[in-house]
């Protein structure tokens, strides 16, 4: 039980990090542009 709570929290914190990587992405192409 406590694994898969931590693959929950794993594979929650690593959606977090695509979204904070493609907000900077787009904001960064939204200054280039």
């Amino acid at each position: 039980m406590l694994s898969v709570n931590i693959c929950c929290y794993f594979a929650r914190f690593l959606s977090g990090m695509d979204l904070m990587i493609a907000a900077q992405m787009h904001v960064f192409r939204a200054i280039i542009a």
